[in-house]
């Protein structure tokens, strides 16, 4: 049996991460203290290739503790281009695979393509860590 993904101080037994859009440091804050209080679940624990694929999804946020999980910089195996730094926020841009293609081959999601078929697309991760 695999370790549990969730913290035990939550009060959902099936939990799944919060799903919103943070915006301002309040906000990511405000998540961080209902996370404390196990209003919202943590995770305890990295994420398996399983979980990664059905759970990180647009609007996933995922709060931990680098103490309790032992996870001192998050990673969920996608492939992004360079960060930057705004306000509080780490902030990358995923890079995508488009359709047509040749394998290996990776286009930032926001450079529009001249591949028939391919999308135009944004996806972004912002990464919050309170002082």
């Amino acid at each position: 049996m695999q370790n549990p993904l969730w913290s035990s101080s939550s009060q959902h037994p099936n939990a799944h991460p919060f799903f919103g859009i943070v915006e301002t440091t309040v906000q990511a804050l405000r998540l961080v203290y209902a996370a404390r209080l196990g209003v919202i679940p943590r995770i305890i624990r990295r994420l398996n290739d399983r979980e990664r694929s059905q759970m990180i999804v647009s609007g996933a946020v995922f709060v931990f503790s680098a103490e309790e999980s032992g996870i001192r910089r998050w990673t969920d195996g996608r492939l992004f281009l360079s960060s930057r730094i705004d306000g509080n926020f780490l902030v990358s841009e995923r890079r995508v695979r488009r359709p047509g293609v040749r394998r290996g081959t990776l286009i930032p999601a926001s450079q529009p393509s001249g591949v028939q078929g391919a999308e135009r697309e944004k996806t972004w991760s912002q990464k919050f860590k309170p002082h």
